[in-house]
């Protein structure tokens, strides 16, 4: 148990000891306790203290592991949020769930007003029909990333650039 929140702590078995103490003086002091009901509850107060302890390791590492997996997902969230290149989720009917703040910069459009448009509504007039064509080669269920290059919708920003994109069927 090398993890310090999987150490045992000694406050049970002090306890434990205390309630030993307390029950071979009541044996000794009264001598009513026969050695047997000594025994009986010394075993019992044995059991519940590790019992006890077992139960406290096992949530203790439970606990670490959900703080290890929100410090996961909390790195992965910031790199995501100041990656240089614009993120997008798509749900299942190929509309926008999400975008990455790099979105703004890039397309310059606010990744809010972009939630709920469809993927191929997000690209030029010219390449619509590329992007729900490549977005449907996209959902066929595949290891293998789509790549291509379109030219997104830029409004206001004169002509539309051509930019790189993969999409990733999760």
């Amino acid at each position: 148990l090398s993890n310090p929140d999987q150490r045992l702590h000694p406050l049970p078995y002090v306890t434990s000891a205390i309630a030993y103490f307390v029950l071979v003086f009541e044996c000794w002091v009264n001598r009513r306790t026969a050695p047997w009901d000594l025994a009986m509850a010394a075993t019992a107060i044995t059991v519940a203290v590790i019992a006890r302890q077992l139960l406290a390791v096992r949530d203790n590492a439970r606990l670490s592991k959900d703080r290890a997996e929100l410090l996961g997902e909390a790195r992965l969230s910031a790199l995501v949020r100041h990656a240089a290149d614009a993120i997008w989720i798509l749900d299942a009917d190929g509309r926008v769930r999400w975008a990455s703040p790099s979105t703004a910069h890039l397309v310059g459009l606010e990744p809010e007003r972009l939630v709920g448009t469809p993927f191929p509504e997000t690209f030029a007039e010219a390449d619509r029909e590329w992007a729900a064509s490549f977005l449907q080669r996209a959902l066929v269920p595949s290891p293998v990333p789509v790549r291509g290059e379109g030219r997104l919708a830029t409004p206001g920003r004169g002509v539309a650039p051509r930019f790189e994109i993969t999409l990733t069927n999760l």
